[in-house]
């Protein structure tokens, strides 16, 4: 099957209802809606067997077109769009090859169809003749990088979009306290991120960002584990907590954005998973059983890691 974790620039409710009612209305199942009001994003993550998941991308896009104004759009996350990124990732194919060319169908498209309402698109990831990676379309967008479908410049509510085709990533949040606790100011989170980086000699696959999460009076390292076979939260959490220590922090707490294969928890003891509030019911697999997607007593879904 192929997944789509849709990140739209908005977590106002009605428009998150409508959007959400818009995907399930082409077939696909709707599979977990998390929002996160200082971000002012949500991820809808939806999955099907075929082409109704690209047609529900599509239809997302034509709904976010009518309800959010990029233009007037205040969050602490990076974006482009109000459709901002929209990945489809293959899940339980035995041949990488065969899941990579199964997603890129259903990429091509879903960007065809988002770029006919108007709105630019940038290929990233596997969809990208270059490889290019997401942080590089953020950075280059409209600049050295042109959109792949639609036209050359941003939409005036709805900006761009970014889709492609990549493996599985679990998307985890660590919010930082010093030993009064009290948040710490964002300079170490900031700190604490770059440290963990696996650019910086941090665990594989795991990149980070320091972030203030000014209603919620959080201060949190957001991390993007791209190889959760490599990395789990486990390791991420000690990861970021020994950097942390180096500051005088720790981490208290953890978040998943969305839902995770259940491989990413296998590497957390008992006390990381409860501070995370990550249960069975958190996993992917636990999901996709409750749409009737797979059977709950199935083995954990295959994660094959896409020919480059």
């Amino acid at each position: 099957m192929i997944e789509c974790v849709a990140n739209v620039s908005t977590c106002d409710a009605h428009a998150l209802d409508a959007m959400s009612s818009a995907v399930i209305a082409t077939g696909a199942d709707l599979l977990d809606v998390h929002t996160d009001v200082d971000h002012n994003r949500a991820v809808l993550t939806s999955a099907g067997h075929g082409p109704q998941v690209g047609a529900g991308a599509v239809a997302l896009a034509a709904c976010c077109l009518d309800l959010v104004d990029i233009a007037v759009h205040a969050g602490v996350h990076p974006r482009l769009g109000a459709l901002d990124v929209c990945p489809f990732v293959p899940l339980g194919f035995a041949d990488p090859a065969a899941a990579l060319d199964a997603a890129l169908a259903v990429a091509e498209s879903a960007a065809a169809g988002i770029a006919a309402l108007g709105i630019p698109v940038f290929a990233y990831e596997r969809l990208s003749p270059d490889a290019t990676t997401l942080p590089q379309v953020r950075r280059d967008a409209f600049a050295a990088i042109g959109p792949s479908w639609g036209p050359p410049r941003p939409h005036p509510r709805a900006g761009a979009t970014a889709v492609g085709v990549r493996d599985v990533l679990v998307a985890f949040n660590f919010d930082l306290e010093d030993g009064d606790g009290d948040p710490v100011d964002v300079s170490v989170a900031r700190a604490v991120a770059a440290a963990v980086r696996e650019s910086n000699g941090g665990p594989p696959g795991l990149r980070a960002l320091g972030l203030t999460l000014a209603r919620q009076q959080r201060v949190q390292v957001s991390t993007n584990i791209t190889r959760p076979w490599e990395c789990g939260i486990g390791t991420a959490w000690h990861a970021v907590d020994a950097a942390a220590a180096r500051h005088g922090a720790h981490v208290v707490r953890g978040e998943l954005v969305g839902l995770a294969p259940a491989v990413v928890f296998e590497d957390a003891d008992a006390s990381v998973l409860e501070r995370c509030a990550v249960t069975a019911e958190s996993s992917l697999e636990a999901a996709l059983a409750q749409c009737g997607l797979r059977d709950a007593g199935d083995e954990p879904l295959r994660v094959p890691v896409l020919p480059r």
